[in-house]
């Protein structure tokens, strides 16, 4: 399982999207990639995204677009994520 984060230099919510991220998948074990759209276009159209910062859990070579354009508490992330690991 990866998680994903679709983020833009000029971003301004971009640095807090991260923080909440590597703090989140470090918690659970899981593997993070920060994507920078404006250098990688092709993998942030791959995943459906159009805005950052965005997050995407990838599992099983399917994904799930958990958060778009916005910012998620480190609460909410952690349950998004454990909600499709059960699936």
């Amino acid at each position: 399982m990866k998680l994903l984060l679709f983020t833009m230099e000029k971003c301004p919510n971009c640095p807090l999207a991260k923080k909440v991220a590597k703090e989140v998948a470090e918690e659970l074990g899981i593997e993070l990639e920060e994507v920078d759209v404006e250098k990688d276009m092709l993998k942030a159209l791959q995943y459906s995204v159009a805005s950052t910062p965005s997050l995407v859990l990838v599992k099983n070579g399917d994904y799930e677009v958990l958060f778009r354009s916005e910012v998620p508490g480190r609460e909410e992330l952690v349950r998004a994520i454990k909600a499709l690991e059960a699936v």
